[in-house]
């Protein structure tokens, strides 16, 4: 009988034991606070400033982001229209930004490989960094665009014709600029 007992008191003192917990940190709680000056919620707040702290950062690189991927779209577009000094310059935006963006980054090879090829013609160099950039994203329209600007520089109008089909099946394709030269490619043949 007396162990039935004392296992019922036990029973009730771990029902209340919840209870005696949240009563005993209140009363730690305010006697801190009249003892000490110690503020009960000054934790509390930093931990709310710190996570609006994180969230502001969050906003800020996701901001950043969305900058440079609409640098790295105007110099996409530059490229369509051949404008390479535009195109280099919006390159550069991003990569101030960003300088490990990967599109940005072959953006700045494909303006420096076409400057190349229109002022400073050295056409094994150009056709290293091309090849370069093709193995790196093969199914860049701009890397096929240069190959083939350098296949008609070279007089190699099979060769251009097949890079700038190339282009044109590229999932990115420039389409007013290949369709254009496909058919001055054609034309070119006659």
């Amino acid at each position: 009988m007396t162990f039935e007992r004392l296992q019922q008191s036990l029973e009730q003192f771990n029902k209340l034991l919840p209870t005696l917990g949240v009563i005993f940190t209140i009363a730690v709680t305010l006697a801190a606070w009249a003892l000490h000056g110690i503020q009960p919620l000054h934790l509390l707040k930093r931990i709310v400033a710190e996570q609006q702290g994180f969230d502001y950062a969050e906003q800020q690189r996701q901001f950043q982001q969305q900058v440079v991927a609409n640098h790295v779209a105007l110099g996409q577009a530059f490229l369509d229209d051949q404008l390479y000094d535009q195109a280099g310059d919006e390159f550069g935006k991003a990569l101030a930004i960003d300088k490990l963006h990967v599109d940005a980054q072959i953006g700045r090879f494909i303006v420096e490989a076409a400057r190349q090829i229109r002022q400073d013609f050295r056409p094994q160099a150009v056709e290293r960094q091309l090849d370069f950039l093709q193995r790196q994203q093969p199914d860049n329209p701009y890397v096929h665009i240069l190959f083939g600007d350098l296949a008609v520089q070279r007089e190699d109008f099979p060769a251009a014709q097949k890079h700038y089909e190339a282009a044109m099946q590229s999932g990115r394709q420039p389409q007013q600029r290949t369709s254009a030269w496909a058919t001055g490619m054609k034309f070119s043949r006659i």
